[in-house]
């Protein structure tokens, strides 16, 4: 995941498509978000921006659990 998938982007009068690599055979993961200026979540670009950076930063290293069971 990161750079070295995205493409690129390009606009229309209706859409905003993310162009990006992919490799035959290999699944592809994207995350998609979006914020409104009324719901208060973020109050600032800045907010946001932040947000996306600590959500990559827990996609790049994801939390792994292990349950064992007492015997």
């Amino acid at each position: 995941m990161g750079k070295k998938f995205f493409a690129g982007v390009r606009e229309n009068d209706v859409h905003v498509l993310i162009l990006g690599r992919v490799e035959q055979g290999k699944p592809l993961k994207y995350y998609a978000g979006a914020g409104w200026t009324r719901s208060g979540d973020f109050t600032a670009s800045e907010e946001w921006n932040t947000y996306l950076k600590i959500f990559a930063q827990r996609i790049e290293a994801p939390l792994d659990v292990s349950v064992t069971l007492a015997q």
